[in-house]
């Protein structure tokens, strides 16, 4: 995650990502400035499941210094992606 956050900082670019459990990912995601903007259903013929969708705004201070690692990606529109 550190070099996803990193980048989209200096790039100023706004990082978005989806996690299917609220805790404790969301409190866990909003450590790295991430905040919780929807939850929404996923429903496949019957069985759903939860997302939480948040989004990060570029850090320009030493808060963009400060990540843990985990699984990232860059997104189909240039935008960061971060998946749990």
């Amino acid at each position: 995650m550190e070099v996803v956050l990193k980048k989209a900082d200096m790039e100023g670019k706004r990082c978005y990502l989806e996690s299917s459990r609220n805790v404790p990912n969301v409190g866990i995601y909003e450590r790295f400035g991430f905040r919780l903007v929807r939850e929404m259903l996923c429903d496949d013929e019957g069985e759903g499941v939860m997302l939480y969708c948040m989004i990060r705004d570029p850090n320009k201070g030493k808060e963009a210094e400060s990540t843990e690692q985990g699984k990232d990606t860059i997104g189909e529109h240039g935008e960061a992606r971060i998946e749990s």
